[in-house]
């Protein structure tokens, strides 16, 4: 068989976190241990570029990160705080960067690795049914490094939260970016309310169609099963509603109207019938 047949009969699992979504190739004979660590894995991965997309920007803006040490405003940020004409050029609001923008020729590499990141994990891929390519996502990560060392050829200081994304040793702990964070090794896949053990084969849970496309959802270990998804999606009710409140007006209007409002209707016509004949119905004579 060829590459492209071989591609063609895989079963596609949609994965569903909160308002992120992608797809996640697989065949029905994989163990689910195998498979659910590596739809964690690649979830941490989209996550990850996030956060480097987003600290990207950042650098772009302020510079560099402080020490933990040393957050805070300025003094002159401080004293501009009570003349609201005053302003400290480049200064980071939060007071977490040293408020120095790199070369201005490299911002714009930055900013459009940032987007190009962003767009290769993008939750829209999932609902257009394009898996991500991790191989284009890493040589982005590759990208982004390059970037970096044409704006700091000495490197970003080892507390930067760019730097720690670029290579994979963040600190997460008491930040919000740790609820998004799946253990690999530990966490579990839910299909249909059910969860998926990792002793089995997926072929249990989804049969052995290679070309369907299941929806599953990723939990910890000690979390309770994820909500269902609805019947119908959000697009589907909003057109039912409009639907509705359409047909509620319509009754409305029905029991305000008279009760002989319908013989003005051509149907209620007693000489519709001849009129036809003669071809004078429907709006005057005819002539042919």
């Amino acid at each position: 068989k060829t590459k492209k047949e071989q591609k063609k009969k895989m079963v596609k699992l949609h994965v569903l976190d909160s308002n992120e979504e992608f797809l996640y190739e697989t065949k029905t004979g994989e163990s689910v241990d195998t498979v659910t660590t590596a739809v964690a894995e690649l979830h941490n991965l989209r996550m990850r570029v996030r956060r480097i997309a987003g600290a990207l920007r950042e650098t772009a803006k302020y510079g560099p990160m402080k020490p933990q040490n040393e957050y805070g405003l300025s003094e002159e940020q401080i004293n501009a705080l009570g003349d609201k004409q005053k302003d400290v050029p480049g200064a980071d609001p939060l007071g977490i960067r040293i408020g120095e923008a790199p070369n201005e020729k490299v911002i714009p590499v930055m900013l459009k690795c940032a987007d190009e990141m962003e767009a290769a994990v993008s939750s829209d891929l999932g609902k257009r049914r394009i898996c991500i390519d991790v191989d284009k996502v890493q040589e982005m990560i590759m990208n982004v490094k390059g970037s970096v060392m044409m704006a700091y050829p000495m490197g970003l200081p080892e507390w930067d939260c760019l730097r720690q994304g670029l290579e994979d040793n963040e600190d997460l702990a008491g930040r919000e970016e740790s609820k998004y964070v799946h253990e690999p090794t530990s966490c579990v896949m839910w299909f249909a309310g059910k969860k998926m053990a990792r002793d089995q084969l997926m072929s249990k849970y989804v049969g052995k169609n290679e070309k369907c496309v299941v929806k599953v959802k990723l939990t910890p270990a000690n979390g309770s099963a994820p909500q269902r998804e609805p019947a119908v999606d959000a697009e589907t009710q909003k057109k039912m509603m409009a639907l509705w409140h359409k047909k509620q007006e319509e009754q409305k209007n029905l029991e305000e109207n008279n009760e002989d409002v319908y013989l003005n209707s051509a149907w209620a016509n007693p000489k519709s019938m001849k009129n036809q004949l003669h071809g004078i119905g429907g709006g005057g004579v005819r002539f042919r």
